[in-house]
Order: structure tokens, then C-alpha cells, then sequence
């Protein structure tokens, strides 16, 4: 998955980010394909060594993307009512430890 965080000084700026399985990236598929906004595709060769792994040894991975604003076709991370938050992702739901 690839995602967008809006930032939250300037609301016109993000930040790029790739989330997968770990597996997927440690068995060598660290090849990443974005579609541009005006439809031709791109292919990014991204560096096993460059992808955070989640420090429990779960099966998540997420990479940084430095790329330009509105160049590519990418879901912005919601800020509404409800939706993901740094505390929602990072606090266990009860029942959960």
C-alpha cells in the first residue's frame, strides 16, 4: 500500500510512505510500481536495507518516499472523525495486550 500523510503545518504538503508485509521485501520483491497522474507508470527499485521493520518482528514493513506532491496517483491518510490516528494505531483495542 502506498499512502500520503497530509501534513498537518501545511495542508497542501505530505509525506510518501510504502507499507507491506515483511516477508514480501525480505524475499526480494523490494520493486515498488506508481502510476502517475497522467496515467504512465513508473518503477522503483527500493533497497532491502532501506525498509523500517516493525521492532516486535511482526510482519510489517514501511519505506519513505521522496517524490514531488500531486505526480502520482496516491490516497491522502484521512484526518476526519473516526478515522486512523497516531493513537488509534499505536494504543491495543481492550482485550488485547
Amino acid at each position: 500500500m502506498c499512502l500520503r500523510i497530509i501534513s498537518e503545518a501545511d495542508p497542501t504538503k505530505g509525506y510518501f510512505y510504502v507499507v507491506t508485509k515483511k516477508h514480501v521485501i525480505v524475499g526480494g520483491a523490494a520493486v515498488l510500481r506508481l502510476r502517475r497522474m497522467d496515467g504512465t507508470a513508473v518503477v522503483m527499485e527500493l533497497a532491502v536495507a532501506d525498509w523500517i521493520q516493525h521492532p516486535d518482528g511482526d510482519d510489517l514493513a514501511v519505506h519513505s518516499l521522496n517524490i514531488p506532491d500531486n505526480s502520482y496517483r496516491i490516497t491522502p491518510l484521512s484526518r476526519r472523525p473516526g478515522s486512523s490516528t497516531r493513537q488509534t494505531l499505536t494504543t491495543p483495542k481492550r482485550g488485547q495486550a
